[in-house]
């Protein structure tokens, strides 16, 4: 009888609970990731916290190539823990699988059509057996040159 219950209990792929992390450890994962990506290059990566929320502003070396700048938005994009649709003004939420390689891919999202919106909702299953279902600490990232 035991086993059967604790076999009812085990979770799908997609029902995993969801760990909150903060800006602060969403930094750190990010700076992680990207060091991973590119050893010799030196990201300022920074997180702050206002009312209602969170960001992080990721900015590379002037001389950054382009083609790689948006790389690197696409690689830390789905950290994000918010979208935003525009035809409605109406955020979203968010989830993200958590790789061991650091790496991260969506895992869940709402989105808004039940709103009227155009932003898909969507249910992904965990692409990696130790794959953790996170909702990052940072609503929005922004990647940029350092222009200084």
């Amino acid at each position: 009888m035991h086993a059967q219950i604790a076999q009812e209990t085990v979770m799908k792929p997609t029902q995993r609970e969801t760990e909150y992390l903060s800006v602060t450890d969403t930094a750190k994962l990010i700076r992680k990731r990207l060091k991973a990506l590119y050893p010799k290059v030196k990201f300022s990566v920074r997180s702050r916290k206002y009312a209602g929320g969170a960001s992080i502003d990721v900015e590379t070396p002037v001389d950054f190539p382009d083609a790689d700048l948006k790389k690197v938005d696409s690689e830390i994009a789905p950290f994000q823990s918010r979208g935003f649709d525009g035809m409605i003004d109406m955020s979203y939420g968010k989830t993200t699988w958590l790789l061991p390689d650091g790496s991260v891919t969506p895992a869940e999202s709402s989105g808004t059509e039940g709103s009227g919106g155009l932003a898909p909702g969507y249910v992904n299953p965990a692409p990696h057996p130790d794959a953790r279902k996170i909702s990052s600490g940072a609503n929005y990232i922004f990647v940029q040159k350092a222009w200084r």
